[in-house]
């Protein structure tokens, strides 16, 4: 926190970020129906703005790197040696 806040408090969402109506749907189903919204603007407007299965392939290699590094960390913090 900075300045003189003392709590955490919400954010609007700017209205250029609100592509669907507002409704009472769980927050799970919002995410799901405002990525089904961003692929068809994409196929619309021919353009590349939500996550391909590339990216998901590419995020899933860094998480491993992420794990891998912790183990070796934590390992390294018990004297532990392990085999690479």
């Amino acid at each position: 926190m900075t300045g003189d806040a003392t709590a955490f408090a919400p954010l609007p969402v700017p209205a250029e970020y609100r592509t669907l109506p507002e409704g009472d749907l769980d927050a799970s189903v919002q995410d799901v129906a405002y990525l089904y919204d961003a692929y068809a603007r994409d196929l619309t407007d021919d353009t590349s703005t939500v996550a391909t299965f590339a990216d998901a392939v590419r995020m899933h290699h860094l998480l491993d790197q992420i794990t891998a590094s912790s183990d070796r960390v934590t390992n390294d913090d018990r004297n532990v040696v392990t085999a690479q």
